[in-house]
């Protein structure tokens, strides 16, 4: 039975109406004063649920005028689930069911009433991600106010206490939450991935670290479904946060390559974050083979995973700070989603520094931790069959990790396949490593800055071809300009196509360079130009499309295309808006 255009257009409004009361409750418990020392995370916290309330009503059609309601909207329950988070969030039900009351003036009830200005640095990295303008416009189409510029007036919490706060949060959640379980799976993927685009940019702009740790913390409570989605962001705000406490924010990357960072964080705050290493402690070093900068050991009576890197003698002691900050990040604690070692902090050895990271599944067995194996070790090895849903997932992970890295302001500055790395807990044999396996890639081998040696691509023979035929032609020799994302956007395309492929870059592109050959020097200008020949040879030629899918095919060729510009490929904001689609698009890959 259908209803006719005046009825319609009844419940229509009757529901806006209901939608705006809710849009006020929301800016009334947001905006007012006197939260105390808690108040940017209470706001955050609180504010998470107002976007994605607001962004359910802009799905369904309840935001716009003239929009019409999504037809296959459950509309009477969604009028019943909003008529109950309007009653939760007035003020008189907020007195009663949580004994906390909100004044118009808290002189009344305090004699000396905190000020405006003191509170309002604690609005929260979220206060805006629904503007004042979008809630004037609701508030005022509902006529709850009398223009969109008037909003109400800012009321006093004469009384709150914490716990109370994040009850009444928990309880507006779960209705949220009943709101968007009316989304089908395609609506809720849509309205997600929005909310992430918004979520990522608050986070590359901020300097807030108060801020940025309350977002962490609003993320991680999140419903289980969110928290799952929203895992990368909530990593990325709080490695961000010690980003801007190393003050280490001026280039897009763990240190400046060309600023002294010995202003970078003072040394009681970083003997605070780092744990000191002896030495002494590290016994049994047995190298990865293939590359002998890594490999297994024992510290501390612990299987441990330790990566060197080797510095000039006279550039040590100005490197040394870089070592600190690097450690520091990789020892911020991490959401599980995101895949990247956990450091327990490092040590002097010689004319090197040793990493020494944790396993991320303990061994049952002290001194029989296996060794890792990498991404190049399973492209190598002939019984490794992954099917096209396990490298297409694979290739996810990877992307999703180093977006997260990008997103909290960190390039790796050095990716490759053998630095992707794998932690078979019980299979001695690769061959008997199941597919589920290769979905947890672990990203290591991050670099610190190289000093500036300027220098142009030329005849100069590269130093370590195998490593650098991953390496964006800007990135070559001695770079003259500071790493950018996108050099890290071509060294992911480059290691896609070997998952297409499912074949070493060195043997893929033989025909073009043969970097295998001992005592053959390989020059620099033949490297650079390995780019445009997978991108003609592999992309263009429809091959990874074929092994792949459009999909894939198309994220390679943006990747690539995105590092062999002459202009050096796209910005900043740019390039993280491209990882973003690609990383997006792969989630929705059903095969």
């Amino acid at each position: 039975m259908s209803l006719d255009p005046g009825t319609a257009l009844a419940v229509v409004s009757l529901t806006f109406e209901v939608f705006a009361g809710c849009v006020k409750g929301f800016v009334l418990l947001s905006t007012a004063h006197n939260l105390g020392k808690d108040a940017s995370l209470l706001r955050t916290l609180l504010n998470l649920e107002e976007y994605r309330f607001t962004q359910w009503a802009w799905k369904v059609g309840l935001t716009e005028p003239g929009a019409k309601l999504n037809p296959r909207l459950n509309q009477s329950l969604a009028a019943d689930l909003m008529s109950q988070l309007e009653i939760l969030l007035r003020t008189d039900k907020i007195r009663e069911r949580y004994k906390m009351e909100l004044i118009v003036d808290l002189s009344k009830e305090c004699k000396t009433p905190e000020k405006p200005s003191a509170d309002a640095s604690a609005l929260g990295l979220l206060g805006q991600a629904v503007s004042d303008e979008t809630r004037g416009e609701i508030l005022a189409r509902a006529k709850l106010i009398q223009s969109k510029n008037s909003l109400p007036k800012r009321l006093w919490w004469a009384a709150v206490d914490k716990s109370r706060f994040e009850e009444l949060v928990r309880d507006v959640r779960v209705l949220v939450q009943g709101l968007w379980t009316l989304l089908d799976p395609l609506q809720q993927d849509e309205v997600m991935s929005k909310i992430q685009q918004v979520l990522s940019v608050v986070i590359e702009v901020s300097k807030d670290v108060d801020g940025l740790k309350d977002l962490q913390t609003a993320l991680k409570s999140a419903p289980d479904e969110i928290s799952r989605e929203n895992g990368n962001l909530a990593a990325a705000a709080g490695i961000k946060a010690v980003r801007v406490e190393l003050q280490d924010d001026h280039v897009s990357s763990i240190v400046a390559q060309s600023v002294s960072i010995s202003h970078s964080l003072p040394r009681k705050r970083r003997d605070i974050l780092m744990k000191p290493l002896s030495r002494k402690l590290f016994i049994n070093f047995v190298p990865h083979s293939g590359d002998t900068s890594t490999g297994t050991g024992v510290y501390a009576d612990e299987p441990v995973l330790v990566e060197y890197k080797s510095v000039i003698p006279k550039l040590k002691f100005k490197l040394k700070s870089r070592i600190e900050n690097l450690a520091v990040l990789l020892s911020t604690p991490k959401d599980p989603s995101f895949l990247t070692l956990h450091c327990l902090g490092y040590f002097e050895d010689g004319d090197r520094f040793a990493f020494i990271f944790q396993y991320p599944t303990k061994p049952t067995k002290l001194f029989t931790a296996p060794h890792p194996v990498s991404l190049l070790d399973l492209l190598r090895d002939p019984t490794m069959q992954p099917s096209v849903t396990t490298r297409i997932k694979l290739a996810l992970n990877i992307c999703s990790t180093l977006l997260a890295l990008h997103t909290a302001g960190w390039l790796h500055k050095d990716l490759r396949s053998e630095k992707i790395l794998f932690f078979p807990s019980r299979y001695p044999l690769l061959s008997a490593i199941p597919s589920d396996f290769l979905l947890s890639p672990y990203l290591t081998g991050f670099a610190f800055s190289r000093i500036d040696s300027p220098s142009e691509i030329s005849e100069q023979p590269s130093s370590d071809p195998l490593s650098d035929i991953y390496r964006h032609p800007h990135a070559l020799g001695d770079p003259s300009a500071s790493f950018e994302k996108c050099m890290d956007l071509y060294s992911l395309g480059v290691i896609m196509v070997e998952i297409a492929e499912w074949r070493a870059l060195k043997t893929l592109i033989r025909k073009k360079v043969d970097v295998t050959r001992e005592g053959v020097d390989v020059p620099l200008s033949a490297i650079a130009e390995i780019g445009p020949w997978l991108m003609q040879e592999k992309v263009r030629s429809g091959t990874v499309s074929f092994r792949m899918g459009k999909v894939f095919g198309r994220a390679v060729e943006k990747f690539l295309v995105g590092g062999i510009p002459e202009d050096g490929g796209p910005d900043g904001e740019e390039a993280g808006k491209l990882l973003r689609t690609v990383v997006g698009d792969l989630k929705r890959c059903f095969i």
